[in-house]
Parts: C-alpha cells; structure tokens; sequence
C-alpha cells in the first residue's frame, strides 16, 4: 500500500491516488459531473439539484436532494450486495 504522506488517505509513490474517483450514482470510473449515467445527465439538465459540497467540523461533506441520496443509496446496496461491476477497485 502506499504511503499515508499524513494526508489521511493512500498515496502511491507517483504521488496520484491508488484508486481512481468514482461516480456517487452508478459506479463508473469518473466523477458524477461528466458521468453519462441517468443522474449525471439529469443533474447537468437541471432536473434535480446540483450536489453541494459543504465544510462541517474541518470535513468535506457533500449535500445531496433527496432523490439523489436515494440513488447514491441504491448503488451503495448494489455495491455491498456483491455486484462486482458497481464495486470500486481495492488496493491489492
């Protein structure tokens, strides 16, 4: 595993992130910003609200609608049900 370079989190010795972002929605390797899933593409379309990133208590927390809690919810469920291809990478 890479180094924690105090910064809380893996780093590997390239100094990039051992694991790549991921959508919130549905999984893909990318952000929910450019993301073509259903809930990126409603999102840009402003059908829902925009996520908000907010600070609370020195952490990044991101606000979501309550419709887009439900997805990211669901693809959590999806996820630690075992369905491998919604499930993030792990460092090995």
């Amino acid at each position: 595993m890479g180094d924690m370079n105090g910064l809380g989190g893996p780093i590997l010795p390239s100094r990039s992130v051992e694991r790549p972002a991921r959508c919130i929605f549905c999984g893909a390797i990318g952000v929910w910003w450019t993301c073509g899933c259903e809930w990126g593409e409603k999102i840009r379309a402003g059908k829902v609200l925009k996520p908000r990133t907010v600070i609370r208590g020195g952490v990044a927390v991101i606000e979501l609608c309550d419709e887009l809690r439900e997805a990211a919810r669901a693809k959590n469920t999806a996820a630690a049900a075992g369905l491998w291809w919604m499930t993030p990478t792990r460092g090995g």
